[in-house]
């Protein structure tokens, strides 16, 4: 169930229990008298549910900020050779692309840490134009995350 449905449950049995002073005016006591103590069960169980569902959202929350300061920390922080990556790559607006050898640790490192990714596009390559052909250049651009962070710290990459 949604907390949004849970919440209206919540607060619907709430104006209920609010309501008795004007039960008596209706003569609606014996509603009161057998009902009260499953609206209050009732409230007690959703608004338990609406606590837990605040704190697993907070919880998301706080890891979605650590996970996101982590990758900002990494991509601020890259070895020489991955950083000349990056730099190769942002050399290279508006598509921010290049094409890097796939069997590179350092380009296998950032493929993994979501730098960077590979298009899902097919190369053909001739024998005469690669020196390896089982490490054959693919087309890579950068993540549109990773590049929100560098174009927010472009000095460091240029």
């Amino acid at each position: 169930m949604k907390s949004k449905h849970k919440a209206i449950i919540f607060f619907f049995g709430l104006v209920i229990l609010l309501l008795r002073p004007i039960a008596k005016f209706y003569n609606m006591e014996w509603f009161y008298n057998k009902f009260s103590w499953i609206i209050i069960l009732i409230i007690a169980f959703f608004g338990v549910t609406l606590i837990i569902d605040f704190g697993e959202y907070l919880i998301k929350k706080v890891k979605r900020v650590l996970e996101d300061k982590k990758y900002k920390n990494y991509i601020l922080h890259l070895s020489d050779e991955k950083l000349d990556i990056v730099k190769e790559l942002y050399q290279n607006p508006p598509q921010y692309k290049g094409y890097l050898h796939e069997n590179d640790p350092n380009v296998l490192e950032l493929f993994r840490n979501q730098v960077i990714t590979r298009l899902k596009r097919r190369n053909y390559v001739r024998e005469s134009t690669v020196e390896d052909l089982n490490d054959p250049p693919i087309l890579y651009i950068l993540q549109p995350h990773a590049l929100e962070i560098i174009k927010a710290n472009e000095k460091n990459f240029e």
